[in-house]
């Protein structure tokens, strides 16, 4: 099993954001935060997204 830093989770939602063609606007990978635009046929902005990738405590083993 591979465990994944925020950053490069952060990195992998981004790509796949891009192939549902989602526009990035902003990007802090480091810190886990993107923002990301979905633009309707006309062009206008039809929704905004603010993304945070973070780590939450795990269960105990």
């Amino acid at each position: 099993m591979k465990l994944y830093s925020i950053p490069s989770l952060t990195e992998l939602l981004q790509e796949l954001l891009h192939t549902k063609n989602f526009a990035t606007v902003r990007s802090n990978t480091n810190r886990g935060v993107i923002e990301v635009w979905q633009f309707d046929t006309s062009g206008k902005v039809s929704q905004r997204f603010l993304i945070r990738v973070d780590n939450a405590p795990g269960e105990p083993l």
